[in-house]
């Protein structure tokens, strides 16, 4: 029996629909990010979040290097780094949204900073990130990516009183006038000085006169590491002036890398003593800038020695197969 001609219209019109559907989908994954005005870094996090692998992967050049704090070692060329993302997204519906991003296009750098959303919309607590790119020259895709989070342990305090308690004897072996310069820094004259690294340079002479001035009045300074943010340029001096006398004068703060977006700027960074970099002090810092002072910064450091990013996914894994299916629980009791 025939069907009725206004049936297969609808059927008609249904496929068109569909056909319209996928054809838009096909053109979104195969723009470039020279069509689509986006670079690499915003059509991964937006493909990621689609869950559209292919093209989250295809953003990474084939000798890529991705870099997350939380784990013991890197993820190495495009196949480990798409078996890293794979095993993710099996594992939950996670979204990384991003917050702010700066794009700095003569360097090649993108720096994102960005938290985790739960698949019922709710933040992740303790999940900001800051995450830093390098891009190939040549073809716009992700080089490298160093990534870090904010640490769910906000001991910084704690560790400030012990880094005073050993600052006495590390510098007890170096002569404090050859590790401290006095002299005043001309900010002002320092043009070729990106904010940050004029911050870096006048933290590292333990000149905070100097360092303070490049911060507006109302500005939010969060160190991840300490429960709280600090408000204010007021609470900032007085926090600058406690880690002044806490760390040793041989500690210095050297710039890796530097995003430049205009308003806002990532900073990649680690720690010295006496020239040579302290293990674990590799840090990502975000910035944003308004009327050419610092309005807000959230620094993120890597976490010391115990790396649990792979022992963390695997609980939360095993986790949420149980909860799937609870009789896979019997095998790990018995």
């Amino acid at each position: 029996s025939r069907l009725p001609k206004s049936f297969c219209k609808v059927k008609e019109s249904l496929v068109l629909q569909q056909a319209a559907a996928l054809t838009r989908e096909e053109e979104l994954d195969n723009n470039t990010s020279k069509n689509n005005n986006k670079n690499s870094v915003e059509v991964f996090f937006k493909a990621w979040n689609d869950r559209k692998l292919v093209t989250a992967i295809d953003q990474f050049a084939i000798d890529a290097t991705f870099e997350d704090a939380s784990y013991p070692t890197p993820f190495e060329g495009k196949e480990d780094i798409n078996r890293h993302f794979s095993l993710l997204a099996d594992n939950s519906l996670q979204l990384f949204v991003l917050d702010d991003i700066a794009i700095d296009e003569a360097r090649n750098k993108v720096a994102a900073f960005y938290h985790v959303e739960e698949e019922d919309g709710k933040t992740k607590s303790n999940s900001r990130h800051i995450a830093f790119f390098t891009l190939n020259e040549s073809t716009g895709q992700i080089q490298t990516v160093y990534d870090t989070v904010e640490p769910v342990n906000k001991a910084g305090e704690v560790n400030l009183k012990i880094l005073s308690f050993v600052g006495k004897y590390i510098e007890k072996s170096v002569e404090e006038e050859s590790s401290k310069n006095t002299e005043k820094l001309d900010v002002s004259s320092s043009k070729q000085l990106l904010i940050p690294e004029k911050f870096f340079d006048a933290y590292n002479r333990r000149n905070m006169d100097d360092a303070l001035q490049l911060f507006d009045k109302d500005c939010i300074y969060d160190d991840t590491v300490f429960p709280n943010p600090l408000n204010g340029i007021t609470q900032l001096k007085n926090h600058m002036e406690v880690c002044e006398r806490a760390l040793p004068s041989t500690f210095q703060f050297i710039v890796d890398d530097i995003a430049d977006g205009g308003d806002c700027l990532g900073v990649r960074w680690h720690v010295e003593n006496q020239g040579q970099e302290m293990k674990f002090t590799r840090g990502n810092s975000f910035y944003t800038i308004d009327n050419g002072l610092v309005k807000t910064v959230v620094d993120e450091i890597e976490p010391a020695v115990l790396k649990k990013g792979g022992v963390q996914f695997f609980f939360e894994y095993v986790s949420n197969k149980i909860q799937e299916e609870p009789v896979r629980i019997v095998p790990l009791t018995v």
